[in-house]
């Protein structure tokens, strides 16, 4: 399967899927042509997806190389790529109330001002609208991006850099190692240095925060907050904190679910209905 800095293909198309318990939410609460955004879309394999599906979807995304990856499969399915996929500077060329639903999958962990996506979801969210996150539990045993163990929940410094370091030397990490952690010969690093490399990914680039954290910043903004872990989890873990088990232990991702009012006071317009 070709990474977001590839093209998007038809080939990668045709084995994609969404994740199945956040597409059920979608359907059971807002069947086509509803109104969709994606909140990190990258190449837009789920907006293709769900406009084959009959939603008017459209996505959102920091990158604006990794955007254009997606744009000749949109042009050669006859959609508009500038329209439907556009970087999160041109937010606000979405209007207010302008979406049914609003979701993301696996990128609430990566996004530092949580309390800024809040207050943007409620604005383009129509009322009655639902936003939707799929996104790994800050207390899973096993960090998904670099796939080792325990090393989210050192804070950032030295031994966490150590652990990294020991999981490589131990056979664990990023299959294949990522392209940054080699050098211009492409020859892989030294152990410490891509202990170095992914422990500064972890320390910029994801942010865990505990459920009822996330809770907060949403209810304080208006919405009426909601969430389920899902994946097994094993009779034993029972025993466990529930500090631990409600925050994804051992494997668990988190669907959080945010409900707009229906009846909201009435404000001023401070943007046009999506193009």
């Amino acid at each position: 399967m070709n990474g977001k800095h590839e093209p998007l293909t038809e080939a990668e198309m045709a084995g994609f899927r969404l994740d199945a318990a956040l597409l059920d939410q979608l359907r059971a609460f807002a069947p086509p042509p509803a109104r969709i955004l994606d909140w990190g879309c990258g190449r837009g394999r789920a907006v293709a997806l769900l406009r084959q599906e009959g939603f008017e979807a459209f996505g959102v995304d920091t990158d604006r190389a990794v955007l254009r990856n997606g744009h000749a499969l949109l042009r050669g399915r006859g959609l508009d790529p500038e329209r439907l996929l556009r970087h999160l500077d041109d937010i606000r060329t979405f209007g207010e109330d302008g979406f049914d639903i609003l979701f993301s999958e696996e990128t609430l962990e990566h996004i530092a001002d949580i309390a800024a996506l809040a207050h943007e979801s409620y604005r383009l969210l129509r009322p009655g609208g639902l936003a939707v996150h799929s996104f790994p539990g800050m207390r899973r045993l096993v960090e998904p991006h670099l796939r080792m163990p325990l090393v989210h929940w050192l804070a950032p410094g030295v031994p966490r850099r150590l652990l990294i370091q020991a999981c490589l030397l131990l056979g664990h990490g990023p299959r294949p190692p990522w392209p940054e952690a080699h050098d211009n010969r492409g020859r892989p690093m030294p152990l410490a240095g891509q202990a170095a490399l992914y422990a500064r990914y972890l320390e910029e680039k994801v942010h865990y925060r505990r459920i009822a954290e996330i809770a907060s910043i949403h209810d304080r903004v208006g919405f009426r907050v909601g969430h389920r872990i899902l994946g097994p989890a094993p009779a034993w873990a029972g025993l466990l904190p529930e500090s631990w088990r409600g925050n994804g232990f051992p494997a668990g991702n988190v669907l959080l679910l945010l409900h707009k009012p229906d009846i909201i006071a009435p404000r001023a317009s401070t943007g046009s209905t999506p193009s």
